[in-house]
């Protein structure tokens, strides 16, 4: 399969905006909220065989996203505060959205902090709305030191499917009469409709338009949901 590494979820709208009063001068501080999904392929089981006994041997460095991150925000004036959260530190899991953390409203800069505090990735906070971070290796590196990121809104249309292609290479999506192509980073936005299972194909794009196809899927949401589907490469594809 020349196309691997498909990540499918299921963005459940999140609620109203909620406000914290400030009891010196009771004002209404509108918060949202940010998430973090790392995609890609685990490492492969290794273990090793000492005095007739197998051990499971460790994933090499650099070959997972750090498993626990603290959210740091910068302000406009290079000010660092630390983001104050009813949820803690944020744990990442391979494919796996992270839990949302409270922040206000406003520009700055986030700063993704591992466990021993230091400076994991960085980028600039959307100045309203909820978002979702996602995160994937850069090819040139070939690990997790050094992530590729972007920024997409996080459940803002119930009702609709993105498709986001994060490979390298133009991905073909097939969807009823739609057939689109999607250069690495482009997005394609469409309506999913409830409760009825929609089918889909992906596959390559290749010269002179054609399609050359991989796989067949479904996907099926609620009306109060919204659907991304991430399209990245296989680590053994590089």
């Amino acid at each position: 399969m020349r196309i691997a590494g498909w990540f499918f979820l299921c963005l459940t709208l999140l609620g109203a905006q909620e406000e914290d009063v400030n009891a010196d001068e009771s004002e209404k501080v509108p918060k949202r909220s940010v998430r973090l999904l790392a995609v890609g392929n685990a490492p492969p089981f290794r273990q090793e065989i000492r005095d007739g006994i197998r051990y499971e041997l460790p994933p090499p460095p650099g070959s997972l996203p750090p498993r626990k991150l603290k959210l740091v925000r910068q302000s406009k004036d290079g000010e660092s505060e630390e983001e104050p959260t009813e949820l803690g530190e944020m744990r990442l899991q391979l494919g796996r959205l992270t839990s949302p953390m409270k922040l206000r409203e406003g520009e700055g800069r986030l700063e993704l902090r591992d466990d021993k505090g230091e400076l994991w990735a960085q980028l600039a906070c959307p100045e309203t709305g909820n978002f979702l971070v996602l995160l994937w290796t850069d090819p040139k590196v070939g690990n997790w030191s050094k992530p590729r990121m972007k920024i997409v809104p996080d459940g803002q249309e119930a009702g609709k499917v993105t498709f986001l292609n994060v490979s390298q290479m133009p991905v073909a999506i097939v969807m009823g009469p739609e057939r689109r192509a999607l250069k690495p980073l482009q997005h394609w936005k469409t309506v999913l409709g409830p409760e009825k299972p929609v089918s889909f194909q992906l596959g390559v794009a290749v010269a002179g338009g054609g399609i050359e196809r991989e796989v067949a899927l479904s996907l099926e949401q609620s009306e109060n949901e919204s659907t991304l589907v991430v399209m990245s490469d296989s680590d053994g594809m590089r």
